[in-house]
């Protein structure tokens, strides 16, 4: 008798072990698969400037930078929104530049959460561009 209760005991902690297991495994999956809501490019058009360069400008879906036209797709991830592009964008002594990417899935550039700005790094250090 008290095998089978000792076996009893067992199966339910195995069970609760199971379904523990399996709850975790489905806030993953929602978490995963929850559907982010699109950003409508509107929402960042404009022109962003910092002291250190002339402005760049988001606008027809793109990226100017000076007259070069850089395509971007915005991308509303878990962390925040991006800009995709397919060129590296950056500042390079007192300008804003392109340059191609190094990196196989593009470069990103995130919005702080206000969409209202972002930032370019030289490589050393960090300049915000704020929408005017």
């Amino acid at each position: 008798m008290g095998q089978m209760v000792s076996l009893g005991k067992e199966f339910r902690q195995q069970r609760g072990q199971g379904l523990a297991a399996l709850l975790i495994l489905a806030v993953f999956a929602a978490f995963y698969y929850y559907p982010r809501t699109p950003i409508p490019f509107s929402e960042v058009e404009g022109t962003y400037a910092n002291p250190c360069c002339p402005p760049v400008r988001l606008a027809d879906g793109a990226i100017w930078v000076g007259d070069e036209r850089v395509p971007v797709k915005l991308a509303n991830m878990k962390f925040g929104l991006v800009a995709e592009t397919g060129r590296r964008i950056k500042v390079s002594g007192n300008r804003v530049v392109t340059a191609a990417s190094t990196n196989t899935y593009g470069e990103m550039l995130g919005f702080d959460d206000d969409l209202r700005s972002f930032n370019l790094t030289d490589g050393q250090k960090e300049y915000h561009f704020i929408r005017r």
